[in-house]
């Protein structure tokens, strides 16, 4: 669903599966953000989430969650957001998180 709802809103996506091509395609494609969608209690998950931030300090990480009531937000992670999901309201957060970085970037 999210890969029909972002390429039909003109957005290049780039899928992964595992800790392992996440971090792969996040470190050699050319990517503006990365979405994820953790289990609250999946501690690989979050450990996908910290060898991001550790590995590119500038990428906005935007975390799905089932139950983001139990979530302390992270420092390296920009956004927490519940499913299911309320697509204006992710599509609202990554043009804000991916805005902001071709900001930083352009200086």
């Amino acid at each position: 669903m999210l890969f029909r709802v972002l390429t039909g809103e003109n957005y290049l996506v780039v899928t992964a599966e595992g800790r392992l091509e996440t971090l792969r395609s996040a470190l050699t494609a050319d990517v503006d953000l990365a979405l994820l969608d953790i289990d609250v209690a999946d501690e690989n998950g979050w450990r996908q989430v910290e060898l991001l931030a550790r590995e590119n300090t500038t990428l906005p990480i935007v975390v799905l969650s089932d139950r983001p009531d139990l979530l302390a937000k992270p420092p390296h992670v920009s956004a927490v957001l519940e499913k299911p999901l309320d697509v204006p309201r992710l599509l609202r957060r990554i043009d804000d998180l991916t805005a902001d970085r071709a900001g930083l970037q352009a200086r």
